[in-house]
C-alpha cells in the first residue's frame, strides 16, 4: 500500500474509534420543578450564611448556628450547588458563570444592604433556630416559601 492511503486509512480509523464529543444541553428556556427547587434551596443557603454572619454582632451565635447546619449538611448543599451550575451552563450557555454571579450577588447586596436591626436579626435566629431542631425538611419548607421570588426569574417548564 502505499504511504499516502496507508495514513488515509489510519486516520479514518481512529475516527471511527474516537468518541463523538459530548454536546451541551440546549436551552430550555425554563427549568423543571425539580430545579426550580434547586435554586430555591441555593438561594435559601445563600440567604442564610449572609444574613448569619452579618447578624452575629447583634445575635451571638447566630453564624455558629449557620456553621453547624452547613457541616451537617455539606454534602447535600455541595450536590444542589453543583446541579445549579449544570442548569446554569445549560440555560446561558456562553456567560453561565456570569449568570450565577449575578443571582446571588444581587440577594447578597440586597441583605448586605438590609437594616441588621434586632427585628430582622431576631428573624432570621428564629429561622435557623426551627432548622437546628428540624433539619433539612424545615429548612427546605422555609426555602419554597422564602424564596418564592425564583419564580420571578425563571418560567417553570409546562406552566
Amino acid at each position: 500500500m502505499r504511504p499516502v492511503f496507508r495514513l488515509a486509512g489510519l486516520a479514518l480509523a481512529a475516527a471511527c474509534l474516537t468518541p463523538p464529543p459530548v454536546l451541551a444541553a440546549k436551552p430550555k428556556g425554563c427549568l423543571t420543578s425539580s430545579e426550580m427547587q434547586t435554586e430555591q434551596l441555593v438561594r435559601h443557603g445563600v440567604f442564610l450564611r449572609e444574613a448569619a454572619n452579618h447578624c452575629n454582632d447583634s445575635k451571638p451565635g447566630v453564624g455558629q448556628m449557620w456553621k453547624t447546619f452547613d457541616t451537617t449538611y455539606n454534602t447535600r448543599l455541595s450536590g444542589l450547588t453543583a446541579k445549579r451550575a449544570s442548569i446554569f451552563k445549560r440555560e446561558f450557555p456562553k456567560n453561565w458563570r456570569q449568570m450565577m454571579i449575578y443571582f446571588d450577588g444581587r440577594m447578597v447586596t440586597a441583605y448586605r444592604n438590609a437594616s441588621f436591626e434586632n427585628l430582622f436579626c431576631g428573624d432570621v435566629q428564629s429561622l435557623l433556630t426551627k432548622i437546628r431542631r428540624g433539619g433539612w425538611p424545615v429548612f427546605a419548607r422555609q426555602a419554597k416559601v422564602i424564596q418564592d421570588n425564583v419564580r420571578l426569574d425563571f418560567h417553570e417548564c409546562g406552566k
